[in-house]
């Protein structure tokens, strides 16, 4: 009887330890990027990124990233767009620290008004990196993250290597 009142009072005693470690359903984040290509000429360009991603179990996740970026002030008018989809893998060891990996395909947009940085107006992209959320609360619903991507632009049969690099907000919402 004595092991039976034990085993009880241990369920009870962890499964309120790890309610603070539940799941959330999904991550939204928007952040400053700064986008570099260092392809034929060196562009430097300024935007914002957002993205969310659907928690599957605790280690992998669905992600949608969208990026908008502009040439200003060093080239006036250039202006590109980015969308990638793919898995995100996070580490969750802690409560409030959170590193991950992602990567994904999808594709990128730029005007044509000097041409483009991919010479056309439409390409195909994909990209890898990953990041940290550092949660800002106890509960974990609000985190700052640090991100570092490679994506690759692929237009007109020619690659385009880039550094996106990005610092923004997290919220996590709901509880799985």
């Amino acid at each position: 009887m004595k092991k039976v009142v034990l085993a009880v009072f241990a369920f009870l005693f962890l499964s309120a330890a790890s309610y603070a470690q539940q799941l959330p359903v999904a991550d939204v984040s928007a952040e400053y990027s700064f986008l570099f290509l260092a392809k034929g000429y060196t562009l430097k360009l300024n935007g914002g990124s957002a993205a969310v991603a659907f928690n599957i179990n605790r280690w992998l996740g669905a992600v949608g990233d969208f990026g908008s970026y502009d040439g200003a002030p060093g080239i006036p008018g250039l202006v590109g767009e980015t969308y990638i989809f793919g898995p995100r893998f996070s580490f969750r060891r802690w409560n409030r620290l959170i590193p991950f990996v992602q990567g994904g395909i999808g594709g990128v947009h730029a005007n044509t008004t000097n041409n483009g940085f991919l010479g056309a107006n439409n390409g195909f992209a994909y990209s890898g990196g990953g990041g940290v959320d550092v949660a800002l609360d106890r509960a974990g619903r609000l985190a700052v993250r640090g991100q570092f991507d490679f994506p690759t632009f692929r237009a007109n049969g020619v690659n385009t290597g880039t550094l996106r690099l990005s610092a923004g907000i997290d919220f996590r919402l709901g509880k799985k």
